[in-house]
């Protein structure tokens, strides 16, 4: 049975290798199947509006030009920690900024507003006086910022000290503005570049945002830097436990350096602020969705411990649903327990009448260059493998995947994610700053998205990376992956859709927030991209050649046209001319333009013999004048 299927797989692969193309047209007409099929195989490759192919083709003009620009030094394929002024200040980056991009799907809340503005808050606190920074400590622990009233030994005033101005303390908050030369040059050296981005997550992070002081200043400037960014929802790992404080003079908080915490609820306090919070927000800010929080344990916590959060994961999920979505670990999945290790914890989290989970999970997975058979964990009672988290994370009903780089290397799985419809969260530079993907370009949720497993995007750690902006991610997606507007418009419907919010609420979202953002978007930039000036007379539309160059005398063909600077045609329209007969055409690109040729009329096709050769033009300004072709197109009678 076996040697009978190998013949089968061999006979069909030899009929498709020695199919003879009998010609152009035959050729032509296939290949344009297989893109057909390869379009229906991502599956949400819809046909655009007349308005959004303007738009669609204006974003790839300036792909192009940016593109044109850094070919020697295209950006994402190079090191964000030497590029990011120059995505910041491109075109590209300033009209993706402009794009509603729904939500962001993968964030950690300590750590996205960025350490600029983080500082400005901390500086101009009431408690700024009590601001002290770790210095004759440890070197994995200086330049910690943290609040005081009795600082411990090692650390120094921060108010009034010349050494530690906002400018001073800026680059140690963040990985870029502190990555050693090392790390540069070891662009795929996880390990190291997870050494040196460890220490900035307690610098300026939950020790200060805590600060009842800062907390809900820090919360609004980072859902109004979302807002500035159109982004009109966030999803955020925060941990199970956080707790609010007040600086307090009375002796009895001497032991905190001051602190006396002010939620005796083991963090309930704190969520129930925040729904507060966020609730007026939105009121004031009607464009804006929501905010909704998944509560995350540490991978490198103890089976009771995890135990424990589970628990407490389970009890929150169900007291505060319009605000809790779910329950995740994290830490570097290399470096941590595997979910193998806690399996006993995850069965208990299942009710055995219904068989679903206590509380649904998105997991951190697949966050790894390493194969199943190595493992690199620092826990020796737990030899398996990080790749190996793959199963668990489909065994277990994931709702969504964190990362999920390994799945690539698992096509069964990462097709199972597809079947079930358990989105990839997938954070483009932060994979490239921790060493996964140095070259976006080769990164692959491409694949997934080409594919039709569900992708979203997210941010995951941007203000202690450094980069601070959400559009980055979609920069080095839009031009590092091919992506055009359907793409564009497919992964922001996705961030709302694969969401923890309720189907109603989702559906809400999508139809009364964001889709009237899109529209307004495509109106703006189709009027922008009808005002811009291509300038032919400095650089000529030009033919190169056309194929096919024959099509049958009684049935249409569709011919593709190559040459250069067709930009004209974006909003002037093409047209094609095959003889006297002037045909509709579509634009492609700047480099590509395509034709629908009509078959011969009856009249004309009389005395023709077996073919009858015209002459080929087309026009990008509408019709107004043409470009011509120094070669034909030929009708054939039998073809």
């Amino acid at each position: 049975m076996f040697a009978l299927r190998m013949s089968l797989v061999i006979l069909v692969a030899d009929v498709w290798a020695k199919t003879p193309f009998m010609s152009e047209y035959e050729f032509s007409r296939r290949r344009d199947e297989l893109i057909r099929e390869e379009r229906e195989y991502a599956g949400h490759l819809r046909e655009l509006t007349a308005d959004e192919k303007i738009v669609d083709n204006y974003l790839e003009y300036l792909k192009w030009q940016e593109f044109i620009a850094t070919e020697d030094k295209f950006l994402p394929s190079v090191g964000l920690e030497g590029v990011l002024d120059d995505i910041v200040n491109s075109k590209v980056f300033k009209t993706l900024k402009k794009f509603p991009k729904g939500g962001n799907m993968h964030l950690h809340e300590n750590h996205i507003l960025s350490k600029k503005k983080m500082l400005d808050i901390v500086f101009a606190s009431e408690d700024f006086e009590h601001l002290h920074v770790a210095v004759d400590v440890p070197e994995s622990k200086k330049w910690r910022l943290d609040f005081f009233l009795n600082p411990p030994a090692g650390w120094e005033k921060v108010k009034g000290n010349p050494k530690y101005t906002k400018e001073k303390l800026l680059p140690h908050m963040t990985m870029m503005g502190s990555m050693t030369e090392f790390a540069k040059v070891n662009p795929t050296n996880s390990a190291r570049r997870w050494e040196e981005m460890d220490p900035m997550f307690s610098r300026l992070g939950s020790k200060v945002i805590a600060n009842v002081n800062i907390k809900f200043k820090y919360l609004e400037s980072y859902l109004k830097a979302a807002l500035e960014e159109n982004v009109q929802y966030l999803e955020a790992r925060s941990s199970i436990s956080s707790r609010l404080y007040t600086l307090d003079p009375d002796p009895k908080y001497n032991s905190t350096g001051g602190k006396r915490y002010i939620d005796e609820t083991g963090g309930e306090y704190e969520l129930q602020e925040n729904i507060k919070f966020i609730e007026g927000f939105v009121k004031k800010n009607p464009e804006f969705i929501g905010m909704r929080k998944i509560v995350n344990s540490y991978r490198g916590a103890s089976v009771s411990e995890m135990y424990g959060d589970m628990e407490k994961a389970v009890r929150l999920y169900h007291k505060y649903p319009s605000y809790i979505g779910g329950f995740d670990m994290v830490g570097e999945e290399d470096k941590g327990n595997s979910l193998l290790y806690f399996m006993n914890d995850f069965m208990k989290m299942y009710d055995n009448t219904t068989g679903k989970s206590l509380v649904p999970f998105y997991l951190h997975n697949g966050e790894t260059n390493w194969p199943d058979d190595l493992e690199s964990s620092t826990n020796k009672k737990d030899p398996v493998g990080t790749l190996q988290n793959t199963y668990e994370a489909v065994l277990l009903g994931a709702k969504r995947v964190g990362h999920g780089l390994g799945f690539f290397k698992h096509p069964y799985l990462l097709n199972k994610l597809k079947e079930h419809q358990t989105a990839i969260e997938i954070c483009p530079a932060s994979n490239q700053l921790l060493g996964y993907v140095p070259d976006l370009r080769n990164h692959p949720a491409n694949n997934f998205i080409r594919m039709g497993a569900p992708v979203i995007l997210g941010a995951d750690d941007p203000a202690t990376f450094g980069y601070d902006h959400f559009t980055v991610d979609w920069y080095e997606a839009f031009m590092g992956w091919g992506l055009r507007l359907q793409d564009l418009r497919h992964l922001a419907i996705n961030s709302l859709k694969y969401s923890t919010m309720p189907k109603e609420d989702i559906n809400a979202a999508i139809k009364d927030k964001w889709e009237p953002a899109y529209q307004r978007f495509i109106a703006d930039i189709k009027k922008e991209a009808c005002a811009v000036d291509f300038d032919a007379s400095t650089n000529a539309p030009a033919i190169s050649r056309i194929a096919p160059r024959e099509g049958p005398m009684k049935r249409s063909t569709k011919v593709y046209v190559f040459g250069r600077n067709f930009e004209e045609g974006i909003c002037k329209g093409v047209r094609c001319k095959f003889g006297n007969a002037v045909v509709p055409g579509s634009y492609i690109s700047g480099q590509h333009v395509s034709c629908n040729v009509s078959g011969l009329r009856r009249r004309n096709r009389k005395g023709a013999g077996k073919s009858k050769a015209v002459g080929v033009a087309v026009s990008v300004d509408g019709g107004a004048t043409y470009i011509s072709y120094d070669g034909q197109f030929t009708f054939v009678r039998n073809l």
